[in-house]
């Protein structure tokens, strides 16, 4: 990358869009799924990979995608996808399978359980490793590797649910799970070493 390039992204129910601007191009546009997986958060930029990290939340529509419920590593100057997690397989649901709807018209045979990424993954550091650090609506954290995808550890830190008014976010070394509070080193110590 020559000089700095200004990376746009679009959210919509078809996937990302990555622009390069220096370029004016469009560089690729993954489909996350037939309907869509939706994006509910903001980018992680990993600028010495070159790579951006985000969540995907449920399909909207049968059948269910291995890009749903997932976090995907997307390479920031080409749009490709390098790498994806899915922490949810088979997640199908939209708001036609609320209990208020009387016939469930336009739900998906799997009604759900929505367990959508909503807040940005976190690439932190613990003893000389960065991860990337998710938290699920489902109450689960999930420690990646961020080369990879590949799963470093796992904890389920709440009963989650789908209808969170918040999700697990991340604030730095921390991960707020809707009054569950956990560090990065508590998360370590209980969880299988990197060997």
């Amino acid at each position: 990358m020559r000089n700095r390039i200004t990376i746009c992204l679009v959210r919509t129910l078809v996937g990302l869009l990555s622009i390069m601007a220096l370029v004016g191009a469009a560089r690729g546009t993954p489909v996350l799924a037939p309907s869509g997986a939706p994006v509910w958060n903001t980018p992680t930029v990993d600028a010495r990979r070159g790579l951006l990290y985000f969540g995907t939340g449920e399909n909207y529509s049968s059948p269910a995608q291995d890009t749903s419920d997932a976090i995907i590593a997307m390479d920031a100057a080409t749009g490709v996808i390098r790498w994806s997690f899915q922490a949810t397989p088979g997640d199908a649901w939209n708001l036609a399978c609320m209990p208020f709807i009387p016939d469930h018209a336009n739900c998906p045979a799997e009604q759900g359980p929505d367990f959508d990424f909503a807040s940005p993954p976190a690439l932190i550091e613990v003893d000389g490793r960065e991860i990337l650090v998710a938290g699920q609506k489902s109450g689960d954290v999930w420690g990646l590797d961020p080369d990879t995808g590949k799963l470093v550890w796992h904890r389920k830190a709440g009963r989650g649910g789908n209808q969170l008014p918040t999700t697990p976010g991340a604030r730095g070394p921390f991960i707020d799970l809707t009054n569950f509070l956990i560090t990065a080193e508590s998360v370590m110590d209980t969880q299988p070493s990197f060997g």
